[in-house]
């Protein structure tokens, strides 16, 4: 199961859509998106900012590879931990992943882009926070 999510993306021939709470960033999972974005495919990841209208949302977990294949619940979007996999279902349907990439490109709309060098120039607080996270993670 750890493979989950990362064999989807692996598989994407156009369009890799993620939605999810959090992201942390383990490096197969980095490459692999990395790859496919230089190859032309089009990889987006919807994560939530400060202030959301439904808090609710920050629960929300999906994916959706080339509007067929959707990957759809609490699976935690690194590769480190095989239990963070236990309740993630992929749905092979054409329509629920159309219908999921609407959703997903609706609430792009409402959304700000974050580009590299945003990034980059984060304050102290939000790097801070990122490495703690990443370190508490490779702990558990």
């Amino acid at each position: 199961m750890a493979y989950f999510y990362l064999l989807s993306i692996l598989a994407a021939r156009e369009r890799v859509y993620l939605a999810t709470p959090y992201f942390i960033r383990d490096e197969p999972l980095k490459a692999a998106l990395m790859r496919h974005a230089r190859a032309g495919v089009d990889v987006r990841l919807l994560l939530p900012g400060p202030e959301i209208d439904n808090p609710f949302v920050r629960y929300g977990k999906f994916g959706v590879v080339d509007s067929q294949w959707s990957v759809v619940g609490s699976p935690n979007l690194h590769f480190v931990h095989a239990s963070s996999m236990k309740n993630a279902s992929g749905i092979l349907d054409a329509e629920f992943g159309r219908r999921l990439e609407e959703d997903f490109l609706r609430d792009l709309t409402r959304s700000e882009e974050l580009t590299l060098e945003t990034w980059r120039q984060r304050g102290l607080w939000p790097r801070l926070r990122s490495f703690i996270s990443r370190a508490v993670d490779r702990q558990s």
